[in-house]
């Protein structure tokens, strides 16, 4: 059978993945497969900067909504979940391309991985073999340092404008705690300190808008050591189109 070619867009968080893909992947027929550890949950809209049900109902998107906050999720789960949807999607001639920022997730779904040695504390677990049936092109969309954090530290003000607590008090209302998997995702973990008066909503918000540049940071050090792919560097003026050209040309 012939190789599925998939195209894949990498990019740290607050880059602006979501804007860029969303335009390409309309204007060219795909369906968007989300590889995201946070945007998995149901209820976690806000802080996981999750698509719009608009921009949702414009692409379709998989693997997003699919668990509650107390269910866990890992990278080998969701190997076999994106295999599963681009499998089906080959067979109903649907396009279909990876959008996202899990760098583990990306890992184990296109390279596999060695089996590992049976201890107390590590199962033995099967090797994982790279899909036969796929060829992943990949680009990684990026801005400068400095642009990325000012586009970082303004959407986590916008996400407390779009009430970000609010859904942190809903969440916490219908049972969910601290140690429930979606809780400790960045953007909500913080906000438990807050809730025990340790510290205040201002201190919190500078807390996620620094946890949140440490973070793409270390997503930006995986994609370089770990991923071989293209690097667009984008501005608003030239990203849709360099982007809509590479894929084009997928």
């Amino acid at each position: 059978m012939e190789k599925m070619t998939v195209p894949v867009i990498l990019g740290p968080t607050a880059v602006g993945k979501t804007e860029l893909v969303l335009r390409a992947a309309e204007g060219l027929g795909y369906e968007v497969v989300s590889c995201d550890s946070r945007q998995i949950y149901r209820r976690m809209d806000v802080g996981t900067a999750k698509p719009t049900a608009e921009e949702r109902a414009r692409v379709r998107h998989h693997l997003v909504d699919i668990l509650d906050p107390s269910e866990g999720y890992s990278a080998f789960a969701f190997a076999d979940d994106a295999l599963r949807v681009m499998r089906l999607a080959r067979e109903s001639g649907k396009k279909i391309l990876i959008c996202g920022g899990a760098g583990l997730y990306y890992h184990i779904l296109v390279n596999g991985t060695a089996p590992l040695s049976g201890s107390d504390s590590v199962p033995v677990r099967e090797e994982r073999s790279p899909p036969e049936d796929m060829e992943f092109r990949t680009v990684v969309v990026n801005r400068p340092r400095d642009v990325l954090y000012n586009r970082i530290n303004r959407r986590v003000d916008a996400m407390f404008w779009q009430g970000l607590w609010e859904e942190f008090e809903a969440l916490r209302g219908m049972g969910y705690a601290e140690t429930s998997p979606g809780m400790i995702c960045l953007g909500y973990r913080e906000l438990f300190a807050v809730e025990r008066g340790e510290v205040d909503l201002a201190r919190a918000v500078e807390l996620i808008k620094q946890n949140t540049r440490h973070y793409a940071k270390r997503q930006l050090t995986w994609f370089r050591n770990k991923v071989e792919a293209r690097w667009i560097d984008i501005d608003d003026d030239c990203a849709a189109g360099a982007l809509n050209g590479w894929l084009a040309s997928v």
